[in-house]
Formats: structure tokens, sequence, C-alpha cells
């Protein structure tokens, strides 16, 4: 895996475990690196601090774990199912509720990611080139983790991506096909109709 090296006295922030890096915090490049690939952050003297997803930009890194790791198939199953687990404790999915917020990014040690479960569809959106070149793992361990329960996944990372990589969203569904045709939330139900937004049903 690549290096990145902080300048001196540039990782205080990741060291509070911010989840990015700034362009202007960076000393050095270990050598050449594409967008979307992952990287160690070190410190100037070498340590070793986080693994993230590097982007020319002016935040070059988002932090998706500050211990070291290869980001296989099991890292992130273990995310996603840990943000399913904390969701299930909350209540979130239940007879009253059905559409919420399953991965929201920073919150749940992502950056670059959102997932919606909107009863049986999984909708996802990209952020990041990192996340964006990762889509088919992640759509498989959302398969793993929510079995028959999962219908469909779409991909709407369309208007999030530079050009290039939008491109390669292709029809917007990475598994299976369908939506939803009512949501509950809190109890109350609502009609889906697609891109122009959800519309309350009569009880």
């Amino acid at each position: 895996m690549k290096k990145i090296f902080l300048k001196s006295k540039k990782d205080a922030a990741v060291r509070r475990f911010h989840p990015w890096i700034f362009s202007g915090a960076l000393k050095s490049l270990e050598q050449p690196i594409a967008d979307g690939e992952l990287v160690e952050v070190l410190s100037s003297r070498g340590e070793y601090l986080a693994t993230g997803h590097y982007q020319n930009g002016s935040i070059c890194v988002r932090i998706i774990s500050f211990s070291q790791t290869e980001a296989n198939e099991d890292f992130w199953q273990q995310k996603l199912r840990n943000a399913f687990e904390y969701r299930q404790k909350l209540d979130l999915a239940n007879t009253h509720t059905n559409a919420y917020r399953l991965i929201h990014a920073e919150g749940d040690g992502l950056p670059g990611l959102i997932i919606d479960i909107y009863d049986k569809v999984a909708v996802m959106q990209c952020h990041s080139i990192g996340m964006h070149k990762n889509r088919a793992i992640i759509a498989s361990a959302l398969q793993s983790i929510y079995n028959d329960q999962l219908i469909a996944i779409f991909d709407k990372s369309k208007k999030t991506l530079p050009n290039q990589y939008a491109l390669e969203v292709a029809n917007g569904y990475s598994y299976g096909k369908g939506k939803p045709d009512i949501i509950v939330e809190n109890g109350l139900k609502f009609l889906s109709i697609g891109k122009k937004g959800k519309k309350p049903v009569s009880s």
C-alpha cells in the first residue's frame, strides 16, 4: 500500500481521530497515487496514523480506519454490520418505520458514503472516488447483511462524482431492480413516486 507523509506538527487532528486529511498538511507522497487509491497516512517521523482513500483536492484523504487494514471484504462486512446493528439497537427499523439512514458517512466511519434504506431497497450515494471504486464490495456486504430482506440496490452517485466516474454508474441498479410502493416513517405512510419525492398516503 502506498504511503503519504504529513508535515511536522500537522498530525494533531488525525491523532484526535478527525476523518479528513487536508492537502496543506501533506509533506510528501511516496510515489504517484491515483484518485481513489487506498493509502496509509504517516507522521513526519514515519509513524502510522490512519488508512484512507486518496483524492487530489483540498480534502486529500478520507480516513476509513485508524488501525492498519487492507480494507478487504471482511472489513466492509464488519463496517456495514456495525452500522446495521447500531440501527437495530436504536429500533429504527420496526413496524412503524421501514425507511432510515444506514450509513451516514463520517458518522459511521465511512466518509464519502451514504446509504439509505427504503423498505427492501437500499439507495447508495458515493461522494468520493474511493467509495465509488468499492461499490461492488459494498453492495455485496449489503446483500449478505439483509439477505432476502433486500430486493434492490440503487446507486445514485452520478450527481456527486466527476464525469468520468459518473459514466460508470450505468443504469443506477447495482443489484436487483424495483422500488418500494409505500414506505413508513413513524407510522405515517408515504407513496414512493421516484424523482419527485414522496407523497403522503391516507391510512
